[in-house]
């Protein structure tokens, strides 16, 4: 939904805003699909305590649940989202940036990355390790700070598809919101969004063993998304300049087409 205006009627044109809107809800579908094709957590229940997750960690492969069946365990939508972006920050920016930065195109806007430390409570999940404790949360998170000029109007975004965490389901919020409502204080902000990516997928690829098989999705996803494009001889950038009801049901048939080439994947 866009946080600044109501929709616009069917007559109406497209804003730059609406278009930034519209694409931050195509992108958090696609964040969804990723993390739930790649999850790997390694978890071995789920329990809710007062509308908190508990997440309890698995001893290995054998008492390891699957995605399905800890989504199953999950009450309501927002539940499933909240465990899907479970940790998955880093994710959401480094492999989700290919194709923001092309969804993008046309648009007068720089795009930043942000870490920063988030204010409590941290998110809506509670770790819990082999020895049944409670293990504390990382305060760091990251998302990307988006600046939209629109003629002589400047826009400021934080667009955040990991934001379910945190129990907030709306990828697009206004930066100044987000920064009173959710953050301490900001760590680090880069400008370079293609080389920083560069760098972190180096640098997480030696700590994550993991990690190749989530690169790997986001490019089957990204890869899909060019394949739907060609198909029906229409961008991504392009239909968000439909009318309402038209891009629904653009949007649905992407996702399907997407959801369709996972499943063929050997992921």
């Amino acid at each position: 939904m866009d946080p600044d205006h109501h929709p616009p009627s069917e007559s109406a044109p497209v804003t730059s805003q609406r278009k930034l809107s519209r694409l931050a809800d195509i992108l958090q579908e696609l964040y969804y699909k990723h993390r739930q094709k790649s999850f790997d957590a390694g978890l071995s229940k789920i329990r809710f305590v007062n509308g908190i997750m508990f997440t309890y960690d698995s001893s290995g492969k054998d008492d390891a649940l699957s995605i399905a069946e800890l989504l199953s365990l999950c009450d309501g939508t927002n539940n499933k989202r909240t465990l899907l972006a479970r940790f998955g920050c880093m994710e959401a920016v480094t492999l989700m940036a290919d194709i923001l930065i092309d969804g993008l195109v046309g648009l007068d806007c720089d795009v930043e990355v942000i870490i920063a430390k988030m204010k409590e409570p941290h998110r809506k999940f509670i770790r819990v390790d082999l020895y049944s404790v409670q293990l504390d949360n990382p305060p760091w998170h990251e998302f990307y700070r988006i600046t939209l000029r629109d003629g002589i109007t400047t826009h400021v975004y934080a667009l955040d598809l990991s934001s379910a965490q945190y129990g907030y389901y709306e990828p697009l919020v206004s930066f100044e919101t987000y920064m009173v409502e959710r953050v301490e204080e900001i760590r680090e902000t880069s400008l370079d969004v293609a080389k920083r990516n560069l760098l972190r997928i180096v640098e997480r690829a030696k700590e994550m063993v993991r990690y190749e098989r989530k690169r790997v999705c986001a490019e089957i996803i990204f890869q899909a998304v060019k394949d739907w494009e060609w198909r029906g001889d229409l961008k991504l950038r392009n239909t968000l300049c439909l009318p309402e009801k038209e891009l629904d049901e653009m949007k649905v048939k992407l996702i399907d087409y997407v959801e369709a080439t996972l499943a063929k994947s050997n992921l």
